[in-house]
C-alpha cells in the first residue's frame, strides 16, 4: 500500500462521512469488516 493508496482511501473516508450513503460507506471496507462507532457499542458488521 502506498502513500497516494491511503490519501485516496482518506478521501473516499471523508466523501463518504458527508454523504451520509450506505453505499459510499460499503465501498470502504472489507464484507467482514466492523466497525466501532462508539467505545461501548455493537460495531456495525459487514
Amino acid at each position: 500500500m502506498t502513500r497516494e493508496d491511503i490519501e485516496a482511501w482518506l478521501e473516499d473516508y471523508v466523501h463518504a462521512w458527508t454523504t451520509n450513503d450506505a453505499a459510499d460507506v460499503a465501498r470502504l471496507f472489507a464484507g467482514d469488516a466492523t466497525y466501532a462507532t462508539a467505545p461501548y457499542r455493537e460495531p456495525w458488521r459487514g
